[in-house]
């Protein structure tokens, strides 16, 4: 459930209030890909790479093809490749 109300928050574009839900919600299904790109994403669109790029992969190690895997590694590979 915190993951669902925090994606919500992300959504909005509201990041102050999805971290805490996301980062509650990775620590009790750490192993879970899906939570984990929530909260790299929450953490990209905060401005915070450093934080996002380990969930992210972590993501992918996991499950190579979960649902938003795409996405993550479009994330990741925008990151790399820096502001443009």
């Amino acid at each position: 459930m915190l993951d669902t109300l925090g994606w919500i928050h992300v959504k909005k574009g509201d990041m102050e209030n999805a971290i805490p839900l996301l980062e509650t919600s990775a620590k009790g299904a750490p192993k879970t890909p899906s939570i984990l790109y929530h909260l790299g994403k929450a953490y990209c669109q905060a401005g915070r790479a450093e934080d996002a790029r380990p969930l992210l992969t972590q993501a992918l190690e996991l499950n190579a093809n979960f649902p938003e895997a795409e996405d993550a590694r479009k994330t990741l590979d925008s990151m790399a490749a820096g502001p443009k």
